[in-house]
């Protein structure tokens, strides 16, 4: 079962979630109760992947498949040093993929989370092997976290700074990106740092971000990466667990962002925050009124833009917006 040593460098909470669902799958394993046993791994497989994703810096859509989840954290750990650039660790990595796959369709025939007119009659050593590939892939991808973030303890600690440990006056916050040296970071450090100077406007609430590093940059006072613009597009429309933070205002800073793009990044940029956003919920702060307001101003968008590829991402996402809009309407809510 996964210690708390193998977790320690990860927030309290993410500590106490992993660990929780470790201990569910543990217990149905001593019960030999297979259809928990096979339901809990599937649940501890989707914890540590937002576990490991937070803790590096990206961003998930709420609805988004344990498939999806897996396939993702992969790819993030690809780009750090963690899989040291070895096409065998890929090659393993990617096989542990489908391991992960493989439980969650499991879960679906034989695991709880649906009701069943009958017993699972999977044999016994078939969920001893899901659920010690739950647990290989598990440990793999906490240890290949632990060992990325180690890699970049300077951005980590920004990222706490900015997040949430840190009191910014006025000029304080753009001077501070300065002393992090955002241009030399890597496009992965450089696109966390986006995001977390993104959240703490978008989620906080916190004015500095935008006064001090957004408004400047979308009016050309000030240039930063592409991979840290990036960031912050993903980081005004999506919180940390991947639902939707629509307002008109973020909608409108979001537009404005993308505008600071170089053209060859417009387009996979655009995709990359579409795909998330059709993935995402809206969050539990935005209510069908407000839902209204941000469709109102994504159709503007839609009216105004100039770009076929802007025009169409925001079309895409307006459609879902309007489909959220509608569901919660008809639920009451």
């Amino acid at each position: 079962m996964i210690r708390r040593s193998e977790v320690a460098y990860l927030p309290a909470s993410a500590q106490d979630a992993v660990l929780a669902a470790a201990e569910r799958v543990a217990r149905a394993n001593a019960a030999t109760d297979n259809e928990a046993t096979i339901g809990a791994s599937k649940d501890l497989i989707e914890c540590v992947a937002k576990a490991a994703l937070d803790a590096l810096g990206s961003a998930y859509g709420s609805n988004i498949h344990v498939d999806k989840l897996a396939a993702e954290t992969l790819s993030v750990l690809k780009r750090t040093p963690a899989l040291q650039g070895r096409a065998a660790i890929d090659l393993l990595g990617s096989a542990l993929i489908n391991a992960a796959t493989a439980v969650a369709q499991l879960r679906n025939t034989d695991g709880t989370g649906h009701g069943r007119a009958s017993r699972s009659k999977l044999d016994p050593a078939h969920v001893e092997l899901a659920r010690a590939a739950t647990e290989m892939w598990c440990r793999w991808v906490l240890a290949s976290t632990r060992k990325a973030l180690k890699e970049r303890g300077t951005v980590e600690r920004a990222v706490n700074d900015i997040g949430n440990a840190m009191t910014f006056g006025t000029g304080q916050l753009a001077a501070y990106l300065g002393d992090v040296d955002v241009a030399s970071r890597s496009e992965d450090d450089q696109r966390k740092l986006g995001l977390a100077v993104a959240r703490r406007w978008s989620e906080n609430g916190t004015f500095m971000p935008l006064l001090d590093v957004i408004e400047p940059l979308i009016e050309a006072r000030v240039e930063y990466p592409p991979a840290f613009c990036e960031g912050l597009l993903e980081g005004l429309l999506l919180d940390h667990n991947g639902f939707l933070i629509l307002t008109p205002r973020n909608v409108s800073l979001a537009v404005g962002v993308s505008h600071r793009l170089p053209g060859s990044r417009l387009g996979p940029a655009l995709a990359s925050l579409v795909a998330r956003v059709l993935d995402g919920q809206a969050s539990a702060t935005v209510d069908e009124s407000q839902l209204e307001d941000a469709l109102v101003a994504m159709r503007s968008v839609m009216a105004e833009e100039a770009l076929p590829v802007t025009r169409d991402a925001w079309e895409r996402m307006a459609a879902h917006v309007d489909r959220l809009r509608t569901q919660s309407r008809y639920s009451g809510s």
